[in-house]
């Protein structure tokens, strides 16, 4: 007999067992415990294929969060959240049991016994640092991203720090493919922030502990090991002036994609102004540069043996790179993206924002014909994103968002094939306790 998943029931006996109270983090049960949750549906409609002939492709999804904290223990706190994910349409009127249901997060987090200013996180977790340029949540999208590891927080006069390891992918549970060359992926990190959180210095390693063999010495060498290390600096001021910037170099070696040698670079920028005006009017100016390669001269072959493509670990791509995401991945000839965002509150509880784009690439891809092949890919701008969005604080535990982007492509990118507008549109309602 099948007696399913009892998490579920769990929430649900200590949601009816126990007095509650609403506030703005969630229920709080008691001193000792408190409920959190969502559920939020989006539906898009997707005209991203330049091709005005093609209908719209429209897709639903819907995911829905419950989880309870627990900080009743002796400086020990516990965090459960279950998560369901799903693609609505796919099981709808079907008899088919699904297997949506999981933990998206589950950790301890405790005081160290032996000195107070270390506290431990072990277990599944979001990570969020700075504007998420490098390590983010993605909240975005569907499913979320979480890591599973540990993380040391240290808390200093003059400064605090996280030091972790995230485990990215434990290849010992496969045994079929586990051997001596054949370890783990993990992601290291120092994390530090100075100045009352407006400076913050990092240093991040990935690195992919299985081996290849390189060329002709047989030596075996760490599939991946690139090391980034870099800065993140925000501040606001009383006039309303708030600047934002991320900067990044990389270094290493990533021997998986044949490159015995990294160095690649990321800056990103944003400086805006918002009146103190009772639409609260805001205009930001920014850029986003990332590093990238050439093309040899007589075809696709990469101009040296050197990566100079910046690799964005485990970024917030939709927050940066337009609401359409054509750039989440990154162009292996680098990516600089400058844009225009401006916002205002229009009426009590709604606000709308509108983002211009500009994209181009760092290299051009230089191709000499050769036999008359020609590569594909030889540009300099990719084209204009153009986004409107529209938020409203239905109630004080609902929202609904409304969004409109377009992008009108440079039709040496697309080289031939459709060149008409992209579109993308959606509608969204989150609902929170």
């Amino acid at each position: 007999m099948e007696t399913g998943n009892p998490l579920p029931v769990l929430f649900l006996l200590t949601f009816l067992l126990f007095p509650v109270m609403l506030d703005g983090q969630g229920i709080v049960i008691n001193d000792d415990l408190t409920l959190t949750g969502q559920i939020r549906i989006r539906s898009e409609f997707d005209g991203k294929d330049f091709d005005n002939n093609s209908d719209l492709v429209e897709r639903s999804q819907m995911r829905t969060r419950l989880g309870i904290l627990f900080t009743g223990l002796e400086k020990t706190d516990i965090f459960l959240q279950i998560q369901d994910s799903r693609n609505l349409g796919t099981n709808s009127a079907g008899l088919v049991n699904d297997n949506n249901l999981g933990i998206h997060q589950a950790y301890i987090k405790f005081q160290c016994r032996l000195w107070d200013r270390l506290t431990w996180q072990i277990g599944r977790f979001e990570s969020r640092y700075g504007r998420e340029r490098l390590i983010g949540a993605v909240g975005w999208h569907n499913v979320g991203r979480t890591f599973d590891g540990l993380r040391l927080e240290f808390d200093f006069d003059l400064f605090n720090a996280d030091l972790f390891l995230l485990k990215i992918n434990d290849r010992s549970f496969d045994t079929a493919k586990y051997s001596g060359h054949s370890g783990d992926e993990n992601l290291y990190g120092l994390y530090t922030r100075w100045l009352e959180d407006h400076l913050h210095l990092f240093i991040l390693a990935d690195v992919d502990h299985s081996k290849v063999q390189q060329g002709h010495s047989g030596r075996y060498k760490y599939r991946k090991n690139i090391w980034t290390a870099g800065m993140f600096y925000q501040r606001d001021t009383d006039w309303g002036l708030d600047i934002a910037l991320d900067a990044a170099y990389q270094f290493g070696s990533h021997f998986e994609a044949d490159y015995p040698d990294v160095s690649a670079y990321m800056i990103a920028a944003e400086i805006g102004y918002q009146s103190n005006e009772k639409s609260q009017p805001r205009i930001a100016l920014g850029f986003d540069i990332t590093s990238g390669d050439e093309l040899h001269s007589q075809g696709p072959e990469w101009t040296d043996n050197e990566r100079n493509s910046f690799y964005n670990l485990f970024y917030t791509g939709h927050a940066f790179r337009g609401y359409m995401d054509y750039f989440i991945t990154g162009p292996q000839f680098g990516l600089s993206d400058w844009y225009l965002k401006f916002s205002f509150q229009p009426a009590d509880r709604f606000e709308l924002m509108s983002h211009v784009h500009y994209f181009l690439s760092m290299n051009t891809g230089k191709v000499i014909p050769d036999n008359d092949f020609y590569w594909p890919i030889r540009f300099d701008k990719y084209g204009f994103e153009f986004d409107l969005t529209g938020k409203m604080q239905i109630y004080d535990q609902l929202t609904g968002q409304l969004g409109m982007s377009l992008f009108l492509p440079n039709a040496k990118w697309l080289d031939g094939m459709h060149d008409d507008l992209g579109t993308w549109f959606y509608l969204m309602f989150t609902a929170n306790i």
